[in-house]
């Protein structure tokens, strides 16, 4: 693992970005969805591919609504310096980096690897 400086803002603003790409991945995936439901036709011979469509669609609604929580909770992350383990630490150990901030799960910044993980 080589050395790297890291820039909590810039590391912050990454993550953000990658949550808002997936905010925007997920909602036209979203919306692609509800139009081809609206596009199959209304006989019975269909309704369990609706059905489907509509489980699909409440369960994207529900990943949304945990990628918006995050992006709100990111917001309260702060840059500042601490001594101890806490939200917003960055920690560097021998086998991984650590991002202590929201659960979005491994990232790559600047070509290396790192996970952000919540308290």
């Amino acid at each position: 693992m080589r050395n790297i400086t890291v820039h909590k803002s810039e590391l912050r603003q990454h993550v953000k970005d990658v949550i808002s790409q997936k905010i925007e991945k997920l909602s036209n995936f979203m919306q692609f969805t509800l139009e081809a439901s609206r596009e199959v036709k209304k006989s019975s011979k269909y309704d369990t591919i609706r059905e489907e469509m509509q489980e699909e669609i409440y369960q994207m609604q529900k990943q949304l609504a945990s990628l918006q929580h995050m992006r709100g909770k990111l917001a309260r992350v702060t840059d500042s310096a601490t001594q101890r383990v806490q939200h917003g630490s960055l920690v560097f150990t021998n086998k991984a980096r650590f991002y202590i901030s929201v659960s979005l799960g491994e990232f790559f910044y600047e070509g290396d690897r790192f996970y952000a993980i919540s308290e």
